[in-house]
């Protein structure tokens, strides 16, 4: 496991921005020109995003053993870095398993635009280790995974139920710990409870009624027309599906998760000011 020297920047290159297409050799040197000059130093590490199959990827990482920068025409600099190749990722890491524990992220839906408009961007210790050694913010990937995963309503109904019970929480002071639990409370009362409702009406129904009735129940907004009709069956057989989940959500079983998890203070400290994890649909 990689260990990393205290106050390090680290940083993500964009492959597809170099002048030259990275191989396999363990010494080699990349190139690009800017005005500013790069602030990166010898002994620092990069991290390689490329595009690969309509897909961004984290593919190896190197060591910085060599910057020289030239001054050229128009202010510009003609940056030379001479890097080391550390390690070859085993499987291409897709950006999006690790854009909740990258501050830069805030469009969950399309987290690589944060990183492939620009040839490098700056990152801190505790994001490359999440990327190269996968520690990554595990409470917040959770949180957002299942907040961006809700229905509309459900997400809008989810910032109302947190605005009256700890409005703070919804400026930049968000708590990852604080707000998880209010998410699986409210999964909790206002998904899992009607979901364990619908299992047990349905089983209550067509044990009286047998089982062609109820393949035949179903809901519908209009009763005139019958149109938009929802069959209960299909949804029971979904929740069947994922009925082994659900004691996840239960207050015991969601109490010991929450305290097991992987949880770093450097992420506490890094995403001290930011919002939730939210991209509305």
């Amino acid at each position: 496991m990689l260990k990393l020297k205290m106050n390090s920047m680290n940083w993500i290159f964009n492959a597809n921005s170099l002048n030259k297409k990275l191989n396999n050799e363990e010494t080699q040197k990349i190139s690009f020109t800017q005005k500013r000059k790069f602030s990166g130093e010898v002994g620092e590490n990069i991290i390689i995003l490329e595009e690969k199959s309509r897909n961004w990827v984290f593919t190896r990482y190197y060591e910085i053993v060599g910057i020289d920068q030239e001054k050229i025409e128009d202010d510009y600099n003609k940056i030379t870095i001479a890097i080391t190749l550390k390690d070859i990722f085993k499987e291409d890491k897709l950006i999006e398993d690790y854009s909740y524990s990258l501050l830069r992220v805030t469009d969950f839906k399309n987290p690589s635009k944060h990183y492939n408009k620009r040839v490098y961007n700056r990152i801190e210790d505790v994001e490359f280790e999440a990327i190269v050694n996968d520690k990554i913010y595990t409470n917040r990937t959770i949180l957002g995974t299942i907040l961006n995963a809700l229905h509309p309503d459900h997400q809008k109904a989810f910032i109302e139920f947190l605005a009256s019970e700890e409005p703070i929480l919804l400026t930049n002071k968000t708590d990852v710990d604080k707000v998880l639990n209010y998410l699986y409370k409210y999964v909790e009362s206002n998904i899992i409870e009607p979901i364990k409702y619908l299992k047990s009406s349905g089983e209550l129904f067509s044990s009286i009624f047998g089982q062609e009735e109820f393949t035949n129940l179903g809901f519908a907004e209009d009763i005139e027309s019958m149109e938009n009709v929802k069959m209960v069956k299909p949804q029971i057989d979904l929740i069947e599906q994922y009925v082994e989940f659900l004691p996840l959500f239960s207050e015991p079983e969601r109490d010991t998760t929450i305290n097991t998890l992987f949880g770093n203070n450097k992420f506490r400290t890094l995403f001290r000011n930011s919002r939730l994890p939210l991209n509305l649909n």
